[in-house]
């Protein structure tokens, strides 16, 4: 499984860590700019799954 931090996170959208840690918090809002900005990084993410046919 690929685990992505809060560092990481803020790293790659240009704020700090407490700026992310405020944003999980509800005591500030995302910007409507770094909320699509953590879509597009969430998209890169392979998820931590295997799909099977089997039962």
């Amino acid at each position: 499984m690929h685990k992505v931090g809060i560092v990481k996170v803020a790293s790659k959208l240009g704020v700090t860590p407490v700026t992310v840690d405020a944003w999980l918090a509800g005591s500030a809002q995302m910007p409507h700019d770094k909320f699509l900005a953590l879509i597009d990084l969430l998209a890169e993410i392979k998820p931590g799954w295997e799909q099977s046919d089997k039962e």
